[in-house]
């Protein structure tokens, strides 16, 4: 029996923002980046990945037998929470500005907090995936338009998510290698 594509949990989720060298090279060989993958805190039950809906077009003519039949197949789209996320990880995923803290180092130098500034306007974001689920395939998605959007609820029980949307704009890999590139061959 082969190896189960569904899978039951996700083990880790991993993603690299990419630059323009990179986004060229996955538009025209599908390369995946070899390092620089972080791994983001998954909120539970929030990770799913699916295909729409394909279409069929049927056009006929009226002054003959002729029939053309057009069919295309749905969109991918992995979709997940990051659970309490960084400052940093807000910048990667909504665009933005993240500056880290800075400590004093006495005089005139003060210590500033780590702030996130949103963007004034949408940008587009493009990353790499690597989905390591519990059983069954890794999928390595070399290029997907990314959005994100903050998602908290303030009450005693509340807590913030980052909501994530991943469009693949290239065709995506299905392996049952669980290493991440950039991580000589150790496992996640």
């Amino acid at each position: 029996m082969g190896n189960v594509l569904a899978t039951v949990g996700i083990k880790a989720l991993y993603y690299k923002k990419l630059d323009a060298s990179e986004i060229a090279a996955a538009r025209t060989s599908g390369a995946m980046p070899t390092s620089g993958f972080s791994a983001v805190d998954v909120y539970q039950d929030s990770a799913t990945f699916k295909e729409g809906d394909g279409s069929s077009t049927s056009h006929k003519s009226e002054t003959s037998t002729k029939k053309i039949v057009i069919k295309t197949k749905g969109d991918k789209q992995l979709v997940f929470s990051i659970m309490d996320p960084s400052k940093q990880e807000r910048a990667d995923f909504e665009g933005g500005v993240y500056t880290p803290a800075h400590e004093s180092t006495g005089g005139s130098d003060p210590a500033t907090p780590a702030t996130y500034k949103e963007p004034a306007a949408y940008s587009p974001i493009k990353m790499a995936f690597i989905i390591l689920p519990d059983d069954g395939d890794a999928l390595h998605i070399p290029l997907a338009d990314v959005l994100g959007k903050i998602n908290t609820t303030y009450a005693k029980t509340g807590i913030s998510l980052l909501d994530v949307t991943a469009d693949p704009e290239v065709p995506i890999t299905y392996t049952e290698d669980q290493t991440i590139p950039g991580q000589n061959g150790v496992g996640a």
